[in-house]
């Protein structure tokens, strides 16, 4: 029995090149493969490097392969690529290795007759990867170009070993160094003319010669400065340049490899185009440096120029088409046959339905005869298909102008008509809400409900019910709840849905407050929350019930707390205790914080333990002017020594004034507490002469509490600072009575914007410059050790 093989045939065809010569190789063998890797052809390329070949593949096949191996270096090197099986003609360019041998070669050229310095240049046509140069005078190199210094003159014999893949080499050359009165050197370019292979070669030597002889290997030999030299084929060449005169003689060998000519090599695709008119386009699938042309003939008697032309044909039949591509070093052809073909049954029609009527889908049928043709839909809502009958779904119900665009070869048709997709009467209970965090009870319902002219009933759980659309509900406790919404039509559809809701129990957050090792009943905790731009947030108080406190219903966030006691005695109680934020600062940017979502079961609170038993004769008292309406937040002021120890702290009064009575005489601090404020101390020194101080002002503003240093009483006894000249237009000097020696820290302010113009450390009697200082008013505060004193100064 005979089989019968049935299958479909393509002409194969396309060159192998070289990679970076752009060279045709001849005699290379290509493979041709089905899907299965199976050959099922073969080609042998001719001495342009073209191979052509008609195979036959069976029905089905989607792609072939086309497989060659070459022998590079001693290296194999296998190249494959599939071809879809898309065309009657398909072709391809191999870009293979160059079969490169194993020789090591390098030159060298002496920087200046003045020095020893020279440079090696690898010039070995292998695709090396290491290079070892040995110079014959104890050092080595790495580099692939390396620049050497001999130390003395003499003659060296320099080794250059280099490794690739399979090829290890080495080369010898003899190096004599030493310093000259003259210097051989050029440079050489390839510049080909024509066909002809053309070097440029410049001599750059240096020194005094009065001739020079070219000589280029055993071809030929020149006297011009900078000869240009043809090569009768590519390949290495030994050029040798030799200066001299009476008292000099220099020369230079270097090995000058001649490329060939690079070659170009026409290929082209094509496809017949889906259109009303017979459309082809072709594609350049042509090789080479530096192309500069492309020139086509169709066939038909029409011709083109460009690279990818299309063109569209009179008539259908069989064309013979060539293309020549011409470089910058030559010209190639290529000439394949095409067939340009009329596709038949372009007429667009189509039917369709609605399968579903409470779903806006429809099935589109094309009453098209098959054939090879291109479906264009247009469905009227902005969406298209390329099926020949598709399904389509639209967003909504309404009309819609479908058009149905068909195309073949030569061919076309278009068809368009209006369908209506009847909007059914029906309703759809649907919903959900928005609750701020999992603890709040009032919950936002969004109603999602479909239908005409709706009605709402909502049944929250809690045994209150609702009519609005949209209703906002608060629940009285958390808990869990079903809530079901009831939607009605005027059409009489009724539909209903539910779900459980789920409301956390609140959060709350709870401690103590401890004096040493007791409760205190005497005082109160203070919650502060930072919003979400670390603004506080203060949320109240809770009075001390045995060292108890306690916050409730909170929103997620971050908090911290502040314990401050109260004391009414009438006899002095040792120790007394300021006041502490949590985690046991006194200062509130030092605070612990907690977070809602990790409370501590019970928050522990220990004031800190000042001595306050200091009674005396001095009084300090003050007010705070605010720039804003009143926050309410705690304001406390600490009396503290020089180095932060707290003799005493008040409260502020609801007028935001302050007093501290019985004081020792002395040096202080006094320092504004407030959360969220950053605090600025002030400093003051009571004694015999002035034991009170009540016209302190204080600054607060909505980041800062600072002292209105402008506002100040200056201090005028024989025991306090001077300030000389005072108006002052050049200097001013110190003057401090008993501390003739002591080291005073000098701060002087604005006194109008109370902002610190300067900083420094003076004796008294230094000169302080107020050259630069625009006249005005200015604010002098000393201080040597724990006292302090204010005063004005003019400055003219």
């Amino acid at each position: 029995m005979t089989s019968i093989t049935h299958g479909q045939q393509y002409t194969v065809d396309g060159y192998v090149i070289e990679e970076s010569l752009f060279l045709p190789v001849e005699g290379q063998i290509v493979e041709i493969k089905n899907e299965n890797g199976t050959q099922i052809a073969s080609a042998l390329t001719d001495e342009s490097g073209y191979f052509e070949q008609e195979v036959t593949v069976s029905g089905g096949a989607q792609f072939i392969t086309l497989s060659i191996n070459r022998n590079c270096s001693g290296v194999i090197n296998s190249y494959d690529v599939d071809l879809d099986l898309d065309s009657q003609h398909l072709c391809y360019i191999f870009e293979a290795c160059e079969d490169i041998p194993c020789q090591a070669r390098f030159n060298y050229e002496q920087q200046s007759p003045n020095n020893l310095f020279f440079q090696f240049t690898d010039v070995s046509l292998v695709d090396a990867y290491a290079w070892e140069w040995d110079f014959d005078d104890g050092t080595t190199s790495s580099q692939q170009n390396p620049l050497h210094l001999f130390e003395s003159q003499g003659s060296y014999t320099v080794t250059l070993t280099i490794t690739g893949d399979n090829c290890i080499t080495q080369v010898q050359r003899t190096v004599n160094a030493e310093y000259r009165n003259c210097l051989a050197k050029y440079s050489f370019e390839q510049v080909n003319q024509g066909e002809q292979l053309v070097v440029n070669f410049n001599d750059n030597s240096m020194g005094f010669y009065t001739a020079r002889l070219w000589e280029f290997d055993d071809l030929g030999t020149s006297t011009q400065q900078n000869p240009k030299y043809a090569f009768p084929e590519p390949g290495e060449y030994d050029v040798e340049l030799t200066v001299f005169s009476k008292s000099c003689f220099s020369s230079l060998r270097k090995a000058v490899y001649v490329e060939p000519s690079p070659q170009c090599f026409a290929l082209f695709n094509h496809e017949q185009i889906l259109s009303s008119d017979l459309l082809v386009q072709f594609a350049d699938k042509s090789a080479g440096k530096s192309l500069l042309f492309w020139y086509w003939e169709f066939g038909d008697g029409f011709s083109a120029e460009g690279q990818n032309p299309a063109h569209i044909y009179q008539d259908t039949g069989v064309y013979n088409v060539s293309l020549r591509v011409i470089s910058t070093s030559g010209q190639s052809y290529y000439t394949n046959t095409i067939h340009v073909v009329e596709s038949s049954g372009c007429v667009a029609d189509f039917t369709w339905i609605q399968p579903d009527p409470d779903n806006p889908q429809v099935v589109f049928n094309s009453l098209t005869p098959n054939g090879n043709l291109n479906y264009s839909w247009d469905f009227g809502d902005g969406e298209t298909s390329g099926l020949k009958s598709p399904a389509h779904q639209y967003d909504d119900f309404g009309t819609y102008e479908v058009s149905l665009n068909v195309l073949g070869y030569g061919c076309g048709d278009n068809f368009s008509q209006s369908i209506t997709l009847e909007e059914p009467e029906y309703c759809d209970a649907k919903f959900t809400w928005e609750q701020d965090f999992p603890q709040s009870r009032t919950i936002n319902f969004i109603n999602q409900s479909f239908g005409n002219d709706i009605s709402y009933v909502w049944d929250f759980g809690d045994g209150e019910v609702s009519e609005a659309e949209n209703p906002v509900h608060t629940y009285e406790v958390s808990g869990t709840y079903y809530v079901e919404l009831i939607v009605n039509t005027a059409e009489g559809c009724v539909d209903s849905t539910s779900t459980t809701l789920e409301i956390l129990p609140p959060l709350n957050m709870s401690g103590h407050v401890f004096a040493g090792d007791n409760a205190i009943n005497m005082g109160s905790a203070h919650l502060y929350r930072f919003a979400e731009n670390e603004e506080i947030i203060y949320l109240g108080e809770s009075a001390l019930d045995d060292g108890v406190f306690e916050f409730e219903e909170l929103v997620p966030g971050d908090y911290f707390v502040q314990a401050i006691p109260v004391y009414d005695f009438p006899n002095p109680v040792i120790p007394f205790y300021s006041p502490v934020y949590s985690g046991g600062s006194q200062t509130w940017q030092d605070a612990t914080t907690f977070n809602t979502g990790s409370i501590p079961e019970d928050i522990q609170l220990n004031l800190v333990s000042y001595e306050d038993f200091f009674t005396g004769k001095g009084s300090i008292a003050g007010v705070v002017l605010q720039s804003e309406t009143p926050d309410n937040l705690p304001l406390i002021f600490y009396l503290t020594d020089g180095e932060n120890n707290v003799f005493r702290f008040v409260m502020a009064e609801p007028d935001v004034r302050f007093s501290f009575d019985d004081i020792p005489f002395g040096g202080y601090s006094l320092v504004p507490e407030k959360p969220g404020k950053m605090s600025e101390p002030f400093y003051l020194l009571l004694d015999a002469d002035y034991p009170e101080n009540r016209n302190i002002v204080f600054l607060e503003t909505d980041a800062t509490i600072k002292p209105d240093l402008s506002k100040l009483t200056e201090i005028k006894s024989s025991e306090a600072m001077s300030v000389l000249p005072n108006p002052a237009n050049q200097y001013f000097t110190i003057g401090w009575p008993g501390k003739e020696n002591s080291f005073i820290g000098l701060k002087i302010f604005d006194a109008s914007t109370m902002q610190l113009i300067s900083t420094t450390v003076v004796k008294p009697g230094d000169r302080v410059e107020v050259l630069n200082y625009a006249p005005g008013i200015y604010v002098i505060m000393a201080t040597i050790g724990n006292q302090s004193s204010c005063q004005k100064l003019v400055v003219r």
